[in-house]
């Protein structure tokens, strides 16, 4: 399997756009990038990732979302990537 620490190859970190949408629409992209590892990254209450229970009490912000990703960049303990931001996602 390809890995998210390879350093020769860094990983592609996919976010997508709206803020609403998931990134499962970005999905053919596996199909141009064959040779290295591909996190598509749903933003906080999108897609695949969790939903806070009450959204009026969490301050919804670009610089949280960016702290969020950059949380689970360091949880990975990934040092190099390529990040992909579609619409929305590459703000």
């Amino acid at each position: 399997p390809r890995q998210l620490l390879d350093d020769r190859k860094p990983p592609l970190i996919v976010c997508h756009g709206g803020p609403s949408i998931p990134s499962n629409y970005l999905l053919p992209i596996v199909n141009g990038v064959t040779d290295r590892a591909i996190v598509f990254y749903d933003m906080w209450g999108c897609g695949k990732s969790s939903r806070p229970s009450r959204l009026t009490n969490i301050p919804f912000s670009i610089p949280k979302m960016v702290d969020h990703l950059q949380g689970l960049i360091q949880h990975w303990k990934v040092n190099k990537f390529h990040l992909y931001g579609h619409s929305f996602g590459g703000i």
